[in-house]
């Protein structure tokens, strides 16, 4: 027993301890902190019968497996133990630790491998009840401190014959498989052309957990994340997922962009998932030759339709048409701003105005990344639309001019670019078109009660406005309908000539003169001759103060 004690002892001091790298991680338990404190047992599961017992007693004895006193003998194979089990995959290499370990009598004492087999001590070993440094390699997926009866007649219980007491405990666990890494989502699997700050989303997994994700762009660390893991579990990390933000500053100047997300499990080991981006930060410059198709006149119908040439782009293509339309005459009011979606757009088709009006639109471009500057627009006006048509009524006629026809018309948009009067007699088919004056607040005409044939006329109006927009009206202010009969104006007579006096006929004793008219008078060449006349109406009646135009 002395004999195998002082191997172990030889084996302690030969194996100089190093601490973990890649490939493999540390498990403490019941281990002191320095500081202070300790760690307990999180790493090994306790197994026992009613002859023995597995329990912990930290920092005291520490994870402890021993037979219990008692009368009569254990049987053959009672025993207790703590089982380490490594992650899936991975294997227990090594063993540190301060160890008290008693072996006799039949009673085993030691480490017992997977298969299993003793692969420390076992049968007579002794620390001769202190604790002793051991440093053990292995290759087990499990590994357990155990003490069991060994004799097929049976293990006294009078004294303590079978122990295995550990502290300070550092269990190396050996892991050269990589971690599973997925992108899953965020903007780095969006597709397509992006700008401003991104994100990735990821998924980790591994038997042993993930120590920790880091994020490369174009090589260059930018972002981590440490994962959840502790000292004292078999499996010390959990799996990691979630998301981290990329900044728009990672990604230098336009163009494609590698996002590599790297996962390091618990024992180093790392695996990589990359993803492109394609990335642009700078707005398309203006649009070229942007005009109005059709010109600026007035229109009928609410559907304009603009076009232009897109500049070159060195990173992201044209996606888009970012544009307001605003009132021509009230810059202030608001005109959200809208946007129409398409690759190498170049033009915008049955575009409506908010209303009747004259209407100006702004326009910038925007990219398959969404960049759009309203500093780089172009403003297009001319977009003028009036679906209303003029409003039209007859005035009633003024007893100071008859013949007179006015219109009263009003076309609050555009305005009046046509009018006409018509006039059509009674029980006629076809109506007389009569010359029209525009003025400032409607068209009249004069009807020529002299030469058009007496009777009743119906009249009707038409105007249209600078869109083409039509009305037709036959009614007064009133509603009624719009008539006049001709003659307008009382009939008259005028009688013309030289005054001649004359004595009046069947005068008796005092002479009696009269005035008469010489109708064609007679004089010599370059003699004048004076003339008057005499404006009657019907019952020669006379018109004093009656203009009357004379012309040859």
């Amino acid at each position: 027993m002395k004999r195998l004690f002082v191997l172990a002892l030889a084996a302690l001091w030969l194996s100089a301890p190093t601490s973990a790298s890649a490939g493999s991680y540390e498990v403490k338990a019941c281990y002191s902190v320095p500081g202070g404190g300790s760690i307990g047992n999180g790493s090994w599961a306790q197994q026992s019968d009613s002859f023995t017992a597995a329990y912990t007693d930290c920092p005291g004895d520490g994870i402890v497996s021993r037979m219990t006193g008692g009368p009569g003998t254990a049987p053959y194979g009672a025993g207790a133990r703590h089982t380490f089990t490594a992650p899936a995959g991975n294997a227990v290499v090594r063993f540190r630790g301060n160890i008290k370990i008693e072996g006799r009598n039949g009673w085993y004492g030691g480490f017992v491998d997977t298969t299993p087999q003793w692969i420390w001590c076992g049968n007579n070993c002794s620390s001769w009840g202190q604790h002793w440094g051991f440093d053990v390699g292995m290759a087990t997926a499990q590994l357990s401190a155990q003490v069991t009866c060994g004799n097929l007649g049976g293990c006294p219980r009078s004294a303590l014959d079978g122990i295995i007491a550990m502290r300070e405990v550092i269990v190396t666990v050996g892991d050269n498989a990589p971690p599973a890494v997925a992108i899953t989502g965020g903007s780095a699997t969006a597709g397509g052309w992006r700008s401003g700050n991104q994100d990735v989303h990821y998924s980790a997994s591994d038997p042993a957990g993930i120590r920790g994700v880091e994020v490369f762009v174009d090589g260059q660390k930018r972002a981590g994340a440490p994962g959840s893991c502790n000292e004292w579990s078999a499996r010390p990390c959990d799996d990691a997922g979630g998301g981290l933000p990329l900044p728009a500053e990672y990604f230098a100047g336009d163009g494609r962009h590698a996002v590599t997300l790297r996962a390091v499990d618990a024992a180093g080991n790392g695996q990589v998932a990359t993803r492109d981006l394609l990335i642009d930060h700078t707005a398309p410059a203006q649009p070229i030759d942007a005009q109005l198709i059709g010109g600026d006149g007035w229109r009928a119908a609410n559907a304009f339709a603009l076009q232009w040439r897109n500049p070159g782009q060195t990173a992201a293509p044209i996606g888009g048409v970012r544009y307001t339309v605003c009132h021509a005459r009230d810059p202030v009011a608001a005109c959200p701003p809208r946007v129409q979606r398409a690759r190498s757009i170049q033009s915008l088709t049955n575009l409506a105005v908010p209303g009747p009006g004259e209407w100006r639109v702004k326009l910038w471009l925007e990219d398959e990344a969404g960049n759009a500057d309203p500093e780089r627009s172009v403003a297009i006006s001319g977009l003028r639309f009036d679906d209303a048509p003029p409003a039209l009524a007859f005035a009633e006629a003024e007893a100071s001019d008859p013949t007179q026809i006015r219109v009263r018309a009003t076309d609050r948009t555009s305005g009046i670019a046509e009018a006409w009067i018509e006039a059509r007699r009674r029980r006629e088919t076809s109506w007389r078109s009569l010359p029209t004056v525009l003025g400032t607040t409607g068209f009249s005409t004069i009807i020529d009660d002299e030469t058009m044939p007496k009777g009743e006329y119906e009249l009707r109006a038409r105007a249209k406005d600078l869109a083409g927009n039509e009305r037709t009206t036959q009614t007064q202010d009133d509603g009624s309908p719009a008539t006049r009969t001709l003659p307008l104006r009382i009939g008259t007579r005028l009688a013309v000539g030289r005054p001649k006096r004359v004595r009046a006929r069947g005068a008796r004793g005092k002479r009696r003169y009269r005035t008469i008219l010489l109708v064609r008078p007679k004089a010599r060449y370059g003699r004048t001759i004076p003339l008057s006349g005499r404006l009657t109406t019907p019952g020669a009646n006379p018109l004093v103060g009656a203009a009357v135009e004379v012309w040859e």
